[in-house]
């Protein structure tokens, strides 16, 4: 069975995508709306799909000099986004679609190294691909 290694992931941003620096890690989700769609006399509730959403975030070592890339990503700001879970290898699948960055966290420990969470929420359809060689 084939597995993925998360250390291969990476995350682009941009029109012209740029690899964003010292990434830690990185999150998709994806949802579906259920709207009820139980009459009466049905015995068992039902639901049909409606809309689909998908976001993510990414947690980062904080890099200011990372100007196209996690400098790049400030709040309210709506840019492309290009996710690779394995890297960019040649028939390695990866997500894309633009996205609006939601929030950014802050975190800075006394004991560790500065730390961003940027949260985004996909704005359109989400892509699914795979790399060509």
């Amino acid at each position: 069975m084939a597995t993925t290694k998360g250390k291969d992931g990476v995350v682009k941003v941009g029109a012209s995508p740029s690899q964003v620096a010292e990434v830690k890690e990185w999150s998709l989700d994806q949802s579906v709306d259920l709207a009820e769609d139980t009459v009466q006399g049905d015995e068992w509730k039902s639901f049909g799909a409606t809309f689909k959403e998908w976001g993510g975030s990414m947690t980062t070592l904080w890099d200011f000099s990372d100007t196209n890339g996690q400098e790049a990503c400030d709040v309210g700001t709506e840019l492309d986004v290009e996710l690779y879970p394995s890297g960019e290898d040649a028939s390695d699948k990866y997500y894309s679609g633009s996205v609006i960055v939601e929030s950014i966290s802050i975190g800075v420990p006394k004991d560790d190294y500065v730390e961003r969470v940027i949260t985004f929420k996909g704005n359109g359809a989400l892509t699914e691909a795979t790399v060509s060689a």
